[in-house]
């Protein structure tokens, strides 16, 4: 995703931007005893800075929506907060917003369907915790932001999948170069180079489960790092210092390109991964 928001929101709608991101939500169905719902929501804010705009997926029985949450006067610093509501049933529903330190609701009161959400921030803005009366049920929502719940964004996935691979693949040529796996290519040079590229590539692997928002960022600097120091072996081939079996030219020639691949999977990840802290 290419970012397209302004990098600070308007004075008037600026409590809004704790919101932005990429949240996994859990949320409980009263009406449905032993069911739960969970789905991802992302807040991005509008060209301009005046309008947040939320949407939300879940599985596929429950609805796709879309959301835009603002000032109803833009110019009127003063006016209400809303939202406007609408979702792949065809339902559109408005709702007022307020937010009181690190305690925000959402409120729909209409004789027909009505609704109140009271949602808590904790963990540093990381995590909502919260509660739904619906007509008067009530449903209890869980929401962990995405800096917490990382794992389970398909592009972490992908980014830390790829770590994983490299990793176990200088882990392997390390091991060869060293002569433990395999005699007949053993090279001084190569395998501690090799084992220290691994190192680098598990050690952003770890880190991206210890501080999971910046996955994308150890992404880019593991395997940028990998990149750079297998360029130096392709280098040391070329001028007749580094291992020059058929094996080791093949694995150079792949590993380029899975790294080059990794770096492009990472470098295109939402910076929403980066942006909570």
């Amino acid at each position: 995703m290419t970012p397209t928001t302004p990098a600070t929101p308007d004075p008037s709608v600026a409590a809004l931007d704790a919101l932005v991101g990429e949240w996994v939500s859990e949320a409980a169905m009263p009406l449905e005893p032993g069911m739960t719902m969970s789905g991802t929501t992302t807040y991005e804010w509008m060209d301009g800075g005046r309008f947040l705009i939320e949407r939300s997926t879940a599985a596929p029985r429950f609805p796709r929506s879309l959301s835009l949450i603002g000032r109803v006067e833009p110019d009127d610093p003063g006016s209400r907060l809303v939202k406007h509501y609408f979702d792949s049933r065809g339902v559109a529903r408005p709702y007022e917003i307020t937010f009181e330190g690190v305690v925000w609701t959402l409120t729909r009161d209409d004789p027909d369907f009505s609704q109140r959400y009271r949602g808590t921030f904790s963990g540093a803005g990381k995590s909502i915790t919260g509660a739904c009366d619906i007509s008067p049920q009530s449903q209890i929502a869980r929401s962990r932001h995405e800096s917490d719940i990382e794992s389970e964004n398909p592009m972490t996935r992908a980014i830390r999948l790829f770590l994983l691979v490299e990793a176990a693949s200088f882990v392997v040529a390390g091991l060869v170069h060293f002569g433990v796996l395999v005699r007949g290519y053993e090279h001084g040079m190569a395998a501690p180079a090799e084992s220290t590229i691994a190192v680098v590539l598990l050690a952003g692997l770890g880190l991206s489960w210890v501080w999971p928002a910046r996955t994308r960022a150890l992404g880019l600097a593991a395997q940028g790092f990998a990149l750079l120091g297998t360029l130096v072996g392709v280098f040391t081939i070329a001028v007749g210092v580094g291992p020059r079996t058929v094996p080791d030219v093949v694995y150079h020639a792949v590993i380029l390109a899975v790294l080059a691949w990794g770096l492009v999977v990472a470098a295109r990840s939402p910076e929403t991964l980066d942006r909570r802290r």
